[in-house]
């Protein structure tokens, strides 16, 4: 029988006494129209799992928290509402908490149907764990066509099942198509922590707010921190849900706290917003969405072997096989710190400050960059041990792009660099490399188009291997790249008939890579047009106390190009490339380092109406004669390149070039069909 103790006081009329002590009275519990203890909350949860009359706690129809209530002592808690009796009714906190509710495996509510939830807080003092089990939520499990609206989560929760689909929330771990998180806030601290082997193909769904949604979650923010530190197989997080599925609606949250990667999953997609999105067509438009992404999101520990796979994104991780997505008008912040220096293999780590990667092995839908300006970081922290990550893919939008893309007026204003600072720490591999680009990584698989876009930072591709043009690892080059705007277009021995079209974009920041090649708009092209381009900054190392710039083929517009066209671009830079190793040589271009050879009869690369003002430096980091072609428009041409109407003029391996000398300097092998030279002053 549930009791409550009562004190007594009376007032005596015998003056002669002073004070009489009673005994405590005790009476049945009866609910005060609300709730207000632990006794209280204990008892309306069971009257709820039995399906009985919940009327006692109500005032005009709605179950009030009329203080908060101390759980201090509770260690039977089983939460409200079962699968047969959810919670169907109103639950207003009056912005009260739950207050030190402590290892309980039980959310606050097992199920709803129908309900409503609002302005309760579950306070920093409270924690939850599970070890069995397939979902886990703190303000509930499951929930259908049910609103939280205002509710919080400041507490901790820990989840160490490993089963086949395991869907873990900070308020809610299901949300059905008719449900509405509203205005919620999780900012206390969630981890995933099953220490298990993986299982092959068990993936753990979770998610700041809610683990699996198909509902609606709206004006929401996760400003805490969210661990994946278990041995889960694969893992899909993001500070909101998981993923986006299909049906569902996310509009106007924020993603500010911390996303920390911890662990022995070989697969793991990590957005801002949300991990993945596996189906569909999506429009996010900042006009109507307000979403913002400013948080943190670090990869530190995964499964070392040859098939792991980590795409991390501001937004979105990763999208799947035919996904449509469009976004406009975004402005994010997120940062991303890697760490290599735990982990050796690995096949892709994708980062982009709003999409992470596509999938891939298949090609995605139709996808619309519009917009979209990326202000965060992304931060490399490499050991001197060999990094055999295959394809590190980073761009400062999208990481990997492999369906039909446009970017338009997208701006990149976050800088990427090696976090360590030192070049006996870069990345460094035979054969792996290092894709990045000011607005997108590696691109392939489609036609692409890039219009007004703009670079603003400087670029830090402090990973080298000891591979160069020519060199390949199954069907791609192997030799790093680094663009002002594009990392890589069709980087294929056997290139796609696609095309890349590229006009007025602009690149502002400086270039530092070790080995491969390096652009002031693309690192290499294939199958390309530039148009009115530009570039203003030089490719030195972006440390002044280094040297190190170490990069063979290095242009103004593009360090390597096949199929091409360049029209009407600018370049004002100085390039200083540095033969190394086995590199048979050093080709540094005022508009492009090295024309690749043809591919049957598709190899044409025509230069016209292009200026460069720089220098132009060779150097060699080893022993033995330097072999250089530094040229003031392409450094290594073929016979086919065709250069017309083109103007350079400041300085090759030391000497000015001259009204006399111009023509003979326009490449640096002397190869190509060259007219309509001049002598350019940079002005």
């Amino acid at each position: 029988e549930l009791i409550r103790e009562i004190p007594v006081s009376i007032v005596l009329n015998n003056a002669a006494l002073t004070s009489l002590e009673l005994p405590a009275m005790r009476q049945g519990f009866t609910a005060a129209g609300g709730l207000m203890t632990a006794v209280g909350l204990k008892a309306f949860a069971a009257k709820v799992a039995e399906g009985g009359d919940i009327s006692s706690w109500q005032t005009d129809g709605v179950v009030r928290v009329l203080q908060d209530i101390d759980m201090d002592g509770v260690t039977d808690w089983t939460g409200i509402g079962t699968a047969d009796h959810p919670f169907a009714g109103v639950l207003d906190g009056e912005n009260h908490s739950i207050v030190n509710l402590r290892d309980a495996s039980y959310p606050l509510f097992n199920a709803c149907n129908g309900a409503t939830v609002k302005n309760l807080t579950i306070a920093r003092n409270c924690n939850f764990y599970k070890s069995t089990g397939s979902v886990m939520g703190t303000f509930a499990e499951v929930i259908a066509g049910t609103t939280f609206d205002h509710c919080v989560f400041a507490g901790s929760l820990e989840y160490g099942a490993n089963v086949a689909e395991s869907h873990i929330g900070g308020l809610v771990a299901e949300a059905d198509a008719t449900s509405t998180i509203s205005s919620c806030k999780m900012n206390g601290t969630m981890k995933l922590a099953s220490t298990t082997t993986p299982s092959a193909g068990y993936v753990a769904l979770i998610g700041g707010l809610v683990g699996k949604n198909l509902g609606a979650v709206i004006n929401s923010e996760m400003n805490g921190t969210l661990n994946l530190n278990s041995g889960h197989n694969k893992v899909e997080a993001g500070g909101i849900v998981s993923r986006f599925e299909e049906g569902a609606n996310l509009s106007g949250n924020a993603f500010t706290g911390t996303i920390e990667l911890k662990g022995g999953s070989k697969f793991a997609n990590i957005g801002g917003i949300a991990g993945s999105v596996p189906e569909g067509s999506w429009t996010f438009d900042f006009a109507t969405d307000k979403s913002s992404a400013s948080g943190t999101i670090s990869i530190k520990e995964y499964a070392s072997d040859t098939g792991t796979r980590i795409f991390a994104g501001g937004f979105i991780g990763l999208i799947g096989e035919g996904v449509s997505i469009g976004a406009k008008g975004f402005t994010l912040l997120s940062n991303f710190n890697l760490d290599y220096t735990k982990v050796i293999s690995g096949e892709y780590i994708c980062v982009g400050g709003f999409l992470g990667s596509c999938e891939p092995d298949a090609l995605a839908g139709t996808l619309r960059f519009e917009d979209i300006t990326c202000e965060g970081s992304v931060s490399n922290l490499f050991a001197s041990t060999a990094c055999n990550v295959r394809r590190n893919c980073v761009g400062g939008v999208a990481g990997l792009v492999n369906g039909p893309a446009t970017f338009t007026s997208c701006i990149n204003r976050g800088k990427m660099d090696n976090a360590a600072g030192s070049a006996a720490n870069c990345g460094r591999s035979n054969g792996y490399t290092m894709i990045m680009g000011g607005i997108a990584g590696h691109c392939y698989g489609a036609d692409m188009t890039f219009t007004d876009c703009e670079n603003h930072v400087d670029l830090g591709n402090n990973f080298y291997s000891n591979h160069f043009a020519g060199n390949t690892y199954g069907n791609y080059y192997s030799a790093t790249a680094t663009g002002g705007i594009i990392g890589a277009f069709n980087y294929k021995p056997n290139p796609q008939a696609k095309k890349l079209t590229v006009t007025g974009c602009k690149n502002k920041g400086s270039l530092c890579a070790i080995r491969g090649f390096v652009g002031g708009i693309a690192g290499f092209a294939y199958g390309a047009e530039f148009t009115s381009c530009s570039w203003e900054g030089h490719s030195k190392h972006l440390k002044s106390d280094k040297s190190d710039n170490q990069a063979v083929d290095k242009g103004g517009i593009a360090g390597a190009l096949g199929n091409a066209v360049v029209d009407d671009c600018t370049a004002k830079s100085d390039l200083d490339a540095v033969q190394y190793g086995s590199t048979e040589s050093v080709n540094p271009g005022g508009i492009v380092g090295r024309i690749m050879p043809g591919v049957g009869e598709d190899g044409d690369v025509t230069i016209k109406n292009c200026s460069w003002y720089g220098a132009l430096n060779c150097s060699r980091t080893t022993s033995g004669e330097l072999t250089a072609y530094p040229g003031g428009i392409v450094g290594f041409a073929q016979d086919e390149t065709v250069i017309q109407n083109c103007r350079f003029g400041g300085t090759i391996s030391g000497l000015e070039i001259s009204s006399n000398t111009v023509l003979s300097r326009t490449t640096g092998n002397g190869k190509g069909n060259i007219s309509g030279i001049t002598l350019w002053n940079g002005i």
